[in-house]
């Protein structure tokens, strides 16, 4: 856990999930890999179990399905 968030014990996450982070995705330029958003979620998480994902964003149809399902795949194991 980082130090930031150690105290920090939401009710409610609320993530705005942006997958045009992937390096399939020509728009933001961020060069995440899919198996990233699933550490992400891993670590949001750690936060709480009560996340709600709204899908924002990602423009590159098949590294966006992949993201999504490594996003949900954390959340399954979880």
């Amino acid at each position: 856990m980082r130090p930031f968030f150690a105290e920090f014990q939401p009710d409610l996450l609320i993530v705005s999930a942006g997958y045009d982070a992937n390096r399939d995705d020509m728009l933001a330029g961020i060069e995440l890999l899919p198996e990233d958003f699933g550490e992400l979620t891993q670590f949001c998480l750690e936060l709480t179990s009560k996340i709600l994902f709204v899908l924002e964003g990602g423009y590159n149809l098949p590294s966006l399905a992949e993201s999504v399902v490594e996003t949900i795949r954390a959340c399954l194991q979880h």
